[in-house]
């Protein structure tokens, strides 16, 4: 069942990018993107206003807006303002996370992380709506229901489920051309083998984004006297514990980077115009650690300070990796690179 969906949705996608003659070329626009970041949401606050219509005539006139810790209701409005106010901050937080999924020529890594957090949250507040009103059914008095919190974190992981799914049809439309001349001489060549790293941040640098999230979290559930923030900041602190680390494949093919699962960048060798050893410093040059972008088509996967493979290509972008076999890497890359061009 799964491969016929997947072959389906390729060949949705073929459709777009396909030329006379079977040439390709870099796609601006993802059509399987565009359904996930932002035709989702969007159907998403459909369903919510919809449900609402069908079940109003079974709803109290006030319905429970806010829900404690312990499931009971403690504040109460009218069901229309609260209906549209869910349904628009819905659609909004979903298209404004995920739209960037649907522009092909973005790095194809961000535009996956962003498609799974639209669809996760999307499906949460969806799930909130639709669970809150659901214990409300055919109740003269709205205080008597009881809202349980399995359902949040069910709908929490079928959007998580879901956004994976997407995020994997996603392909890279990065502008790529073909390099024409070799690397310089005077970088680092070495016999073409495969190497593989991973890639990790340090424990402290984890502790620290990781632990005061939790705490904010853990603050507005106090505050607000619901668990709600802690099924959206408990995920998205595994989310970035997942980012801060990845896999990185380098052989004559060229160099793969993977993180959460996902394709981070696939760097291949006839596009690539130099592989050099730089050290580099994440928050200095890059204003952080992780996945980053640093201005129009510099990228950079940067756990450590320390040495890093800097790959350029033709199209004028790089690639910066901070591993401990940088230059181990480049070697592999620049000789690979060197087959069958020019000097």
């Amino acid at each position: 069942m799964y491969s016929q969906i997947r072959d389906y949705i390729r060949d949705i996608q073929r459709k777009f990018v396909a030329l006379p003659g079977g040439k390709m070329h870099a796609r601006r626009f993802d059509p399987i993107g565009f359904a996930g970041g932002l035709l989702i949401p969007i159907g998403a606050a459909v369903l919510i206003l919809v449900l609402t219509r069908v079940w109003e005539p079974r709803l109290p006139a006030e319905v429970a807006q806010h829900w404690d810790a312990a499931g009971s209701p403690d504040r109460f409005g009218a069901l229309w303002p609260g209906a549209w106010m869910m349904a628009g901050i819905t659609a909004l937080t979903g298209a404004a996370c995920g739209g960037i999924a649907a522009m092909g020529r973005s790095l194809l890594a961000l535009r996956q992380i962003m498609l799974i957090v639209a669809i996760t949250v999307t499906a949460l507040l969806t799930g909130i709506w639709i669970s809150s009103l659901a214990v409300q059914l055919d109740l003269a008095d709205p205080a008597a229901a009881a809202l349980p919190l399995w359902p949040a974190g069910l709908y929490t992981l079928a959007g998580l489920a879901v956004g994976v799914l997407f995020a994997r049809q996603l392909r890279d439309g990065r502008v790529r051309v073909q390099a024409k001349r070799r690397p310089p001489s005077h970088l680092p060549r070495q016999a073409v083998s495969r190497i593989h790293e991973s890639l990790t941040a340090s424990a402290k640098l984890q502790a620290l984004i990781v632990v005061p999230l939790v705490g904010l979290g853990l603050v507005l559930s106090v505050v607000s006297e619901t668990l709600w923030a802690l099924f959206v900041f408990i995920p998205l602190a595994l989310l970035i514990l997942l980012l801060l680390r990845s896999q990185v494949d380098v052989d004559g093919s060229g160099m793969r980077a993977r993180m959460a699962g996902l394709t981070a960048f696939d760097i291949r060798t006839e596009e690539i115009v130099k592989a050099e050893v730089k050290q580099v410093s994440p928050a200095a040059e890059f204003g952080g650690y992780g996945l980053r972008i640093r201005g129009k088509g510099q990228y950079g996967l940067v756990f450590r300070r320390g040495p890093a493979v800097v790959v350029t290509t033709a199209s004028d972008q790089t690639f910066t990796v901070t591993a401990s076999q940088a230059t181990e890497m480049a070697g592999v890359l620049n000789s690979a690179a060197d087959s069958g061009r020019e000097y």
